[in-house]
């Protein structure tokens, strides 16, 4: 039987002023939702937040009401304060009129917000131009449906879902154990340390593309989105171009494979990634810096330094910003980087791609997972 989420489910729109002073410690911002996850496990502090957030409860579901193609909406199990351009949505306590358990419908909701049947729904009837919004009306308006045997699909999808996390452990442990490993190796004051910038032949940033400047073929418009820790995020459904003649005429910056984009913003700041083999043509966006390394670093042995603490306590040091912050070119250029011989690193190295061999299994289940999950909502 067909529901709207307004049958199911309630806005809440309680604002909390002060948020620092609000006994609340957890904020979620959007910077903390992973697209396409029924759950949201990241978040950051209240501490330093000075404008008005809304108030969210253990249980209920948040989306990101902007941007809709990122498609972001999950479960919070904790409570918290959340970004005015998120949405919050409570399943309402009794839902017997309608014969349906709200215990069910909450386990439920998320996977429903997470088809793209309602993410096309969301970006077709999101308002705005330049910054399209999805408003709580629209919201509350879609219609989805509930199948009888909820509670035994309920099963299932979690099932699937602590599958995938147990898989995501694995992984971070995997990262982990590099990290460790680094840190040994390279981590104390007999390994020489050099600026970031005096390893490479360029340190520049990447191009100021306007939207009128874009196209929707020609050179690949390399954005902070794409730049993940430590991996390339393709994103090819939501490419975006800048045509030959753009290229010219603002005198682009090309972007080849091996080269290494480190976002300046936003969190986590300073990370990295290295441009994959037989990468397309391409430039970054203007908020990327582009590094390419000269022969006294390996381009792995770098990007497995900027996941330490060593790292991104020098980022943290030379941060700019209030309410959005970031970090400019001139301060990561004159970040430390250890500097061992190149047989050192090498030898790290082999460990590392060790490692990932080992992740891109992992990676690979998960998205097998996902797709019975997928499988199971249609």
């Amino acid at each position: 039987m067909k529901y709207t989420i307004n049958d199911i489910a309630t806005v809440i729109s309680e604002s909390i002023p002060n948020p620092s002073e609000s006994g609340y410690e957890i904020f979620v911002g959007l910077e903390h939702y992973d697209s396409g996850e029924v759950k949201v496990s990241r978040y950051g502090s209240t501490a330093n937040l000075v404008t008005a957030v809304k108030l969210f409860k253990k249980g209920d579901i948040l989306l990101a009401r902007r941007n809709v193609y990122l498609k972001r909406a999950g479960l919070v199990d904790f409570d918290g304060v959340t970004s005015g351009d998120s949405i919050v949505l409570r399943v309402k306590e009794d839902l017997s009129n309608l014969g349906l358990s709200s215990v069910d419908v909450q386990k439920y909701l998320p996977f429903v917000l997470n088809t793209e049947e309602f993410w096309n729904y969301a970006e077709k009837y999101s308002d705005g131009t330049m910054s399209k919004r999805l408003s709580p009306k629209t919201l509350l308006q879609y219609e989805f449906e509930i199948p009888e045997n909820i509670s035994e699909k309920n099963d299932l999808l979690w099932a699937a879902f602590e599958a995938k996390e147990s898989y995501r452990k694995m992984i971070a442990a995997t990262d982990e154990m590099v990290k460790s490993q680094f840190i040994s190796q390279f981590g104390n004051d007999s390994i020489p340390k050099v600026e970031l910038s005096s390893l490479c032949t360029e340190f520049l940033d990447g191009d100021w593309i306007e939207s009128k400047d874009q196209s929707d073929s020609g050179y690949r418009l390399v954005q902070t989105g794409n730049v993940g820790i430590g991996e390339y995020i393709d994103k090819s459904g939501k490419a975006r171009f800048v045509s030959e003649d753009t290229f010219k005429r603002l005198n682009c910056t090309e972007v080849f494979a091996g080269d290494i984009l480190f976002s300046r913003l936003p969190e986590p700041l300073g990370r990295c990634c290295i441009l994959p083999e037989n990468f397309q043509k391409a430039i970054t966006a203007v908020d990327c810096a582009i590094a390419r390394l000269g022969d006294k670093c390996l381009p792995e042995f770098l990007v497995t330094y900027t996941s330490t603490e060593l790292y991104t306590a020098q980022v943290n040091k030379c941060m700019t910003g209030t309410t959005r912050q970031r970090i400019s070119r001139n301060n990561l250029a004159k970040i430390l980087v250890p500097c061992p011989d190149l047989t050192a690193q090498k030898s790290f190295v082999r460990v590392a791609r060790q490692a990932d061999k080992s992740k891109f299994e992992l990676k690979q289940a998960i998205e097998k997972i996902d797709k019975v999950m997928r499988a199971l909502m249609q």
